[in-house]
């Protein structure tokens, strides 16, 4: 039996996603639900986001579909309003709404406090401290490149996200990520890039 196959998706106006068996190195990226963004209508964003989630699964099978759990509004005191909270509810409605529409009857919401906690070790910690440790582990992975464009925290937090969902699905063939792995993994890329570099020249073939 294959591993099953896994897409995250951190929504919003501007989404975080990542996607790959679990077991394997993820692809990953970020990317806004509708163009201008500042100023599109939740109408727009809510028909961008599920035009996305048909175009990404008609390309990309998908087994498992997760986003991360809304945080409640009474948790968050001030510092959200009823726009915002309409466009995070009315987003993971519609990519629920076209996931179910491709046979995916079971999407799972994962809470930030597991996902930090199986990514990083620490589900208790705030965002401003939690986020570049975060994007630092990615990187240290490789699982997102030192060289990327899109070094955002959309895009790492969804990486982190997927991970957590991969140990919820299938967690005797998830890989781990602690301190010992995380070493290993540098090793082999520094092992593998020295070998590119050091190859011999192809001998040119004579006349």
């Amino acid at each position: 039996m294959s591993p099953p196959r896994v897409l995250f998706v951190d929504g919003g106006s501007r989404f975080g996603w990542c996607y790959g068996p679990v077991g394997s190195i993820p692809i990953s990226g970020s990317d806004f639900f509708a163009k201008k963004a500042k100023v599109a209508s939740h109408q727009m964003i809510y028909c961008g986001a599920q035009r996305w989630l048909q175009e990404f699964i008609a390309q990309h099978p998908v087994d498992v579909f997760a986003v991360e759990q809304p945080v409640p509004d009474s948790h968050l005191k001030r510092q959200t309003n009823a726009a915002t909270s309409h466009l995070k509810y009315g987003v993971i409605a519609c990519l629920f709404a076209m996931a179910g529409h491709h046979r995916i009857y079971r999407p799972v919401e994962m809470p930030i406090s597991t996902i930090r906690s199986k990514f990083i070790g620490r589900g208790n910690l705030k965002g401003e401290i939690a986020k570049p440790q975060i994007l630092q582990k990615c990187l240290a992975l490789g699982w997102i490149p030192h060289d990327a464009e899109d070094l955002s925290f959309d895009r790492s937090d969804a990486v982190a996200g997927w991970y957590a969902t991969c140990l919820y699905a299938a967690p005797a063939i998830a890989q781990p990520v602690d301190d010992l792995w995380v070493a290993s993994e540098r090793r082999k890329r520094e092992a593998e890039e020295l070998s590119r570099r050091y190859q011999p020249a192809p001998v040119p073939e004579r006349f």
